[in-house]
């Protein structure tokens, strides 16, 4: 270690690490294990060559390449597997060491075992998907069966019957739209959601998707001002209509009643900016912070992962999220993604 580190505390510094509850060590640029400490003693000895301790040699290659170019540290995680001793997850750090010269001279690694928070998380996924899963199942069975009935395909009904059968439609629709939320979130953030872009006339989606929660204005009186642009897009249509019905819905249950909410689009370099505008009276001290994961104003009914999903899936199109508010107390939450995205592989 001293031929690296510099001063006299090199050994003091070895002796604070050598029973730290990670794995520690020192090597340099060819690979070579210069020092590492008590906790690794059985996987690692100072003279040994990573290629002699580690089978995927090359993935820890990489990860040193990114370190020297860049001079700053990376942090990843990933199974990891020696020739002498049991694989399992580690949250890696490596960082530069620097000679007197500025030059990076070798690289510190530590490694945390999480094969616990591994395990918890695999739970967490498994409970998570076998809920979502098994409340979807039920829930569009029942608006099927609704749609038969409202449909008169047993036979006639009353106004009343009609009223009350759309009502519960209608909060069926609602469980429906707060398990394919939660089934996104989920997705996304264990990068399992696939995006499947396609080509689409934008103007189109947008009257769909109004079309879809139209029948949520009339209790309330209000009107929809479509202005949006018309312009071919490259993306995920299903999960864009998602994005739009959900911010359009949102806008409906917020809006004072008989005002006129305003959906506007434009294409701007390149780019097309979408946007909703609506009077509300709730007032949210901090607007970004509703796309955060489960934040919602206290006056706000909801899961609060409405507009996590929005950000989540626009993000994954390349684009950002935004949402501001004057002191007339109108609202607007938009978005602004690439019309041709160079990667949409997945979120």
């Amino acid at each position: 270690m001293d031929n690296i580190l510099h001063g006299g505390f090199a050994s003091k510094l070895a002796s604070g690490l050598d029973y730290t509850p990670m794995v520690i060590y020192l090597k340099d640029l060819a690979g070579n294990i210069l020092w590492s400490n008590q906790v690794c003693a059985d996987r690692i000895k100072e003279g040994d060559s990573i290629a002699n301790i580690y089978p995927e040699v090359e993935i820890s290659k990489e990860e040193d390449w990114l370190v020297i170019k860049n001079k700053k540290y990376i942090i990843v995680e990933r199974k990891v597997q020696s020739f002498n001793a049991p694989s399992g997850w580690f949250r890696i750090i490596k960082s530069p060491i620097f000679d007197t010269k500025g030059n990076v001279s070798g690289i510190i690694v530590f490694g945390l075992n999480i094969d616990r928070e591994k395990d918890i998380q695999d739970k967490q996924n498994t409970f998570i998907a076998t809920l979502t899963h098994d409340f979807k199942t039920p829930i569009s069975a029942q608006i099927r069966v609704l749609d038969l009935l409202l449909d008169n395909s047993f036979g006639n009904l009353t106004e009343s019957q009609v009223e009350i059968l759309s009502q519960i439609k209608e909060s069926c629709g609602y469980m429906q739209n707060l398990v394919h939320n939660a089934l996104t979130v989920y997705l996304c953030e264990n990068g399992e959601l696939k995006l499947k872009p396609e080509n689409f006339d934008w103007s189109e989606l947008i009257d769909f998707s109004i079309k879809e929660v139209e029948h949520l204005l009339d209790d309330k009186e209000l009107k929809i001002k479509n202005m949006c642009q018309s312009s071919t897009i490259f993306a995920d249509k299903t999960q864009l209509k998602r994005v739009i019905t959900n911010l359009i819905s949102n806008a409906i249950t917020y809006s004072v009643d008989n005002t006129t909410i305003e959906i506007t689009s434009k294409l701007v370099k390149g780019k097309i900016e979408f946007w909703i505008k609506n009077k509300s009276n709730i007032s949210v001290a901090n607007l970004d912070s509703l796309f955060e994961k489960f934040r919602c104003n206290s006056k706000i009914s909801g899961a609060g992962l409405g507009l996590y999903m929005v950000k989540q899936v626009i993000t994954a199109h390349e684009g950002s999220v935004f949402a501001k508010s004057d002191r007339k107390k109108y609202y607007i939450f938009g978005f602004s993604i690439p019309i041709q995205p160079k990667n949409l592989n997945k979120i």
